[in-house]
């Protein structure tokens, strides 16, 4: 299914998350601004796998922007982090070293656990 729907976080409670559809007019202009940067695909140099992920949160630390990706196909969600550069209208999902990965994992781990439930 390639359908593409997008939440908006209204609300946070000891139950969980309320969400709300904006409607497809928000979902339509969000995507065709940035929808390259939602949804990637990742191809391995070696067995020239293709995996599908979702941009999954979007952060900042000092100023650079980070994302927080899930693969679409995965049973269990892990995420995985890229940075995210811009250069005015267009963006840019690039790989990090691993000292950056193991940084922006760790701040992400810290800042966000306790909102997004998980360890």
């Amino acid at each position: 299914d390639d359908r593409k729907d997008l939440f908006v976080i209204k609300e946070q409670t000891e139950q969980g998350l309320i969400v709300e559809y904006p409607g497809e007019t928000f979902t339509a202009r969000i995507l065709t601004v940035i929808g390259d940067l939602f949804f990637i695909k990742l191809q391995e140099t070696d067995t020239q796998k293709e995996t599908r992920f979702a941009l999954g949160a979007y952060f900042e630390i000092a100023g650079e922007g980070y994302g927080a990706y899930y693969e679409l196909a995965a049973k269990q969600a892990q995420l995985v982090f890229f940075g995210i550069h811009t250069n005015g209208e267009s963006y840019q999902v690039v790989e990090l070293s691993d000292e950056d990965y193991q940084r922006v994992s760790a701040e992400f781990s810290t800042t966000y656990a306790g909102i997004l439930n998980f360890e």
